[in-house]
């Protein structure tokens, strides 16, 4: 089979000419020239769509180094803190530690004084109970070293005055009082100091403490008898005008500041009475009713509540 042949091209008329040359010779394409830069081909049709799209992946590498970058430099200086911070963790785990070691010992040591306190509380509490108890013995000792004495207060002294004037002046009160006194019932006689000095108190000890209950309660009939005329310095026969005499027994040192206190606390809180009996003081706010010993201030302090 021969060649397929092609259908001529019509021509226009006119051309007929040049129909039949193209006919018989082959087609020439126009030849181009093409430049191996594409970067100065202008902007028309796809190459200029090509670049565009070059230039945006350039862009898009370089922002994801940037941030890949920043990415690093963040990791980085997160694990730098984070190291910091496990370095402090482990130091306070270490300090944690020192701390629960010094609360143990510190509790320890709590303990031991807890026990050592308890310890000396009780020796304080036993040597208080010990106090206490050679206090009162020594109350009792000073009691009855003051057992067997009275107290004569008011009466003038005179002067160049000696024992024998003293022991006089006692068995002449003994006398008046109704008691007949020996001169061997006195043990002493002497004169007490005193910011008086021309009535000191005079202070009679008897060898038993019989004599001088009998002189205090002699002392209370004959007051108590003569309510217009107590005894004083006339029924003595002692020179100067007329003093009240008064007799009691001698306290000790502590009963005597406690018996100056009753006295106060019967004035100020309307207590009837206030006196003293075998070194004991006493108080009783009415007829009736029942007398309080008195041992101390925390007895008044107690009363003062009460009342």
């Amino acid at each position: 089979m021969g060649p397929i042949g092609h259908s001529p091209k019509k021509t226009a008329p006119g051309n007929e000419t040049e129909g039949a040359t193209s006919t018989s010779k082959p087609r020439a394409f126009r030849q181009t020239g093409s430049s191996p830069d594409l970067s100065t081909v202008g902007h028309e049709g796809n190459i200029t769509t090509r670049l565009k799209r070059k230039r945006d992946d350039c862009d898009c590498m370089s922002r994801f180094n940037e941030i890949r970058s920043l990415l690093s430099a963040s990791t980085a200086q997160t694990d730098s803190k984070f190291a910091a911070l496990q370095a402090a963790l482990s130091e306070i785990s270490a300090q944690n530690t020192e701390i629960q070691k010094s609360i143990a010992f510190m509790s320890t040591e709590y303990d031991d004084m807890k026990l050592k306190f308890a310890k000396l509380e009780a020796e304080r509490e036993s040597d208080r109970r010990y106090i206490n108890e050679l206090e009162e013995r020594v109350d009792r000792m000073e009691r009855q070293l003051y057992a067997t004495k009275i107290e004569i207060r008011n009466v003038p002294q005179k002067q160049e005055e000696n024992k024998e004037d003293l022991r006089a002046i006692v068995i002449e009160t003994a006398k008046v009082l109704g008691h007949s006194l020996k001169n061997d019932e006195l043990n002493d006689v002497y004169r007490t100091k005193s910011n008086k000095n021309d009535s000191s108190p005079i202070t009679a000890d008897f060898v038993s403490a019989i004599t001088k209950d009998i002189i205090i309660k002699k002392t209370r009939k004959f007051n108590n008898a003569h309510k217009q005329n107590k005894l004083s310095t006339s029924h003595l026969k002692i020179d100067g005008p007329s003093k009240p005499i008064y007799i009691s027994e001698k306290l000790a040192p502590k009963e005597q500041r406690i018996y100056y206190l009753a006295r106060h606390f019967a004035d100020n809180h309307h207590f009837k009475y206030c006196w003293t009996s075998y070194g004991k003081v006493l108080l009783r706010k009415a007829d009736g009713e029942r007398h309080v010993i008195i041992k101390n201030e925390a007895d008044l302090d107690s009363l003062h509540r009460k009342d």
